[in-house]
């Protein structure tokens, strides 16, 4: 564990001896790993389960519903230069929309309050005040996207 300038992290994290990353890096922007589960099962409705033998069948792709991939994907946070707290956010619709961009601190005070332009594909320009963790978040009238990021020089 280490701390430098606020900011703290956790090295060598292992789960069942495999590595395990709490963070991502992309163009210059940190974020929290998405969790997810990775094994899902489906009770074949009338298979008489026990629990002694479940009988239970891995869900299939076709039959996996694509809108938690594609929500955690449609907001991308990048850096606008590699030297500046200078941001860009771009979500993408599947149909055009209002939408609006806020970003807040980690103790929930509200930074920024910006409509976001644009067709399907919104974007928005925003400036961080100082390194450290925020979360940003997209609206829409039917729709929140979030993505936590991690601002450093």
């Amino acid at each position: 564990m280490g701390f430098n300038k606020g900011l703290s992290t956790i090295d060598g994290l292992s789960i069942d001896g495999g590595d395990f990353a709490l963070t991502s890096v992309s163009r210059g922007v940190a974020y929290e790993t998405r969790k997810a589960v990775e094994d899902s099962m489906a009770v074949i409705i009338g298979s008489e389960c026990s629990p002694s033998v479940p009988k239970a069948q891995a869900r299939s792709a076709e039959n996996t519903s694509s809108i938690e991939r594609q929500a955690h994907s449609a907001l991308t946070v990048t850096r606008k230069d590699g030297t500046s707290m200078a941001f860009s956010a771009e979500l993408r619709l599947a149909k055009e929309t209002d939408a609006e961009l806020l970003v807040y601190d980690t103790s929930g005070r509200l930074l920024s309050r910006t409509d976001m332009a644009g067709g399907t594909i919104k974007r928005a320009d925003f400036t961080l005040p100082q390194t450290g963790v925020y979360v940003v978040k997209a609206l829409t009238s039917e729709e929140e996207f979030t993505r936590k990021i991690m601002a450093n020089y």
